[in-house]
């Protein structure tokens, strides 16, 4: 006969160990349904270039802490610019000091297989990188690169993308499923959420 405390230690390393392996699966790859559900946008995409249709909507399933570039050409895609204007006050910055705008963006770096073509990246765990700061007199820019922990980008020269785009999802408060709108802009496809 198996002692109690045996049985007893088996169940408790199995409550440990079980949700700690789905804790760390989820850092190192992205779910099923995001994955299909970025195949199936670059297959929208594709379908939407090459069709006389000037609209049509997508809905993505992305998991939290992941990104959807597209990269138009060989120069990385900014997003979240964000500009705020501090006011000077004599009791904040005492006297004679000017208002200072102060501008901050994040920016992903061009992978190598995106050089040559237009291509759509699925990016899972995104981390702070390089951050260099410029500024002149009153103005202050903040540039902040996020690199991918795990990364696939599928190359898609039939596709004309009309500019860059940046789809995130950076914590599970924001909603899962996401919905995409396409348009067409001089002869090129803009992807954009709604």
């Amino acid at each position: 006969m198996i002692p109690l405390e045996a049985i007893i230690g088996v169940v408790i390393a199995l409550m440990v160990f079980i949700p700690a392996c789905i804790g760390v699966s989820k850092y190192f790859r992205t779910s099923q349904q995001a994955e299909t559900s970025f195949q199936e946008l670059v297959d929208d995409l594709s379908a939407f270039s090459s069709s006389s249709d000037l609209e049509d909507v997508a809905v993505l399933k992305m998991d939290a802490e992941t990104a959807i570039i597209g990269f138009t050409r060989n120069s990385p895609v900014y997003f979240n610019g964000e500009t705020i204007v501090r006011m000077a006050t004599e009791e904040v910055f005492g006297p004679g000091v000017p208002a200072t705008r102060f501008t901050s963006e994040r920016y992903f770096s061009v992978p190598v297989e995106c050089t040559i073509f237009p291509c759509v990246c699925l990016c899972q765990q995104f981390e702070t990188g390089t951050k260099t700061i410029t500024g002149i007199d009153d103005a202050q820019l903040s540039r902040t690169e996020l690199n991918c922990q795990q990364k696939a980008c599928e190359v898609v020269p039939q596709i004309k993308l009309a500019r860059d785009f940046v789809i995130v999802r950076e914590n599970e408060q924001e909603a899962r499923r996401i919905e995409i709108a396409l348009t067409k802009q001089n002869g090129g496809v803009v992807v954009a959420t709604r």
